[in-house]
C-alpha cells in the first residue's frame, strides 16, 4: 500500500539560508509528485482527509519540534506512521 506523506510546515522557499540542500530538494519533490497532505498550521489537530488504513510519513519544517509532535500524536491516535527524515528539515536559526 502506497503511504500517504503528512507536510508539516511545507513553507520551503521561505528558508533560503537551507544547509541541507538535499532534503529540501526532496521536500519539495514530495510536495509535487507524491500523495501528501499539507499541515501549515496547527500541528495539534489530525487532518480529517487523513486515512487511517494507510501508511503515513510525517516530514516537513522544524524537524525537531513540529515533525516530531505530530508524528508522536498519530502514533497515540493508532496510526501508521513514522517520521521520513529524507524530507525532514531543521531550519536554520
Amino acid at each position: 500500500m502506497q503511504p500517504v506523506y503528512l507536510v508539516v510546515h511545507p513553507q520551503v522557499q521561505a528558508y533560503p539560508g537551507w544547509h541541507q540542500p538535499e532534503k529540501k530538494a526532496e521536500l519539495e519533490r514530495v510536495l509535487q509528485e507524491e500523495n501528501c497532505i499539507v499541515l501549515k498550521d496547527d500541528t495539534n489537530q489530525i487532518p480529517e482527509e487523513l486515512p487511517k488504513d494507510q501508511p503515513i510519513k510525517v516530514c516537513g519544517i522544524y524537524a525537531e519540534i513540529c515533525v516530531w509532535e505530530v508524528w508522536r500524536l498519530l502514533k497515540d491516535k493508532g496510526y501508521d506512521a513514522c517520521i521520513y527524515e529524507p524530507a525532514s528539515y531543521n531550519a536554520p536559526k
